[in-house]
C-alpha cells in the first residue's frame, strides 16, 4: 500500500509538471505545465524504483449485453534488472460455450514520464505470438483513492515478486 501511495504521488507531480512542489501545490498548478528534465529524470528514477520486482495482475471483463463475455487478465512481473514477463489469459464464454488462450511475452522494460502522464513500457523481446519487436506503452494512471490503473484497467494485485526475479 505505501508503494502504491508513492506512485500516486508521483503521479500527481507529473501531471502537474510541479515536480518541486508538495503534492496539493502541484495538484492547484494544473495539467501540462512544463516538466523540467532533471525533475523528469527523478521522477523515472523513483518510479523505477516502486515498481521494481514487484508482480502486477490487471484485466477487464466486457459483455455483448447478453450473454457473451471476454475477460482479459495479465500478470505481469517487472523485475530490478529490466527484464519483464508478462502472461495474457483470454477467456470467452457464453451460452453456446468457451475457450481460452494464453500469450506470454519476455523482454526490457523501463518508465517513461512525460506531460502526458506515467507510461510502462515493454520492449517485447521474446513471444508466443506476434508481438516480438513491438513496443507496449502502459499508462499509469491513479485514481483520487490511491487504486492503481494500467492501461485503463484497474490493478488487482501489486506483490512482491522477488522469487520471479532471480
Amino acid at each position: 500500500m505505501q508503494t502504491i501511495r508513492r506512485i500516486a504521488a508521483l503521479a500527481v507531480l507529473t501531471l502537474s509538471g510541479a515536480a518541486a512542489c508538495a503534492p496539493a501545490e502541484a495538484a492547484a498548478a494544473g495539467p501540462g505545465a512544463a516538466l523540467s528534465p532533471a525533475d523528469a529524470a527523478r521522477i523515472r528514477t523513483e518510479l523505477r524504483r516502486a515498481l521494481a520486482d514487484r508482480r502486477l495482475e490487471f484485466g477487464r471483463s466486457t459483455s455483448n449485453g447478453s450473454d457473451a463475455f471476454v475477460t482479459t487478465n495479465v500478470e505481469l512481473v517487472l523485475c530490478a534488472s529490466g527484464l519483464f514477463g508478462r502472461r495474457t489469459t483470454v477467456s470467452f464464454s457464453s451460452s453456446v460455450g468457451g475457450s481460452q488462450s494464453e500469450r506470454a511475452a519476455l523482454g526490457r522494460w523501463d518508465v517513461e514520464v512525460s506531460g502526458q502522464g506515467l507510461f510502462v513500457v515493454l520492449d517485447v523481446q521474446r513471444s508466443n505470438d506476434d508481438d516480438a519487436g513491438r513496443v507496449a506503452r502502459l499508462r499509469l494512471d491513479i485514481d483520487g483513492r490511491g487504486d492503481g490503473f494500467l492501461d485503463g484497467a484497474p490493478v488487482r494485485s501489486f506483490d512482491p515478486a522477488t522469487e520471479d526475479c532471480r
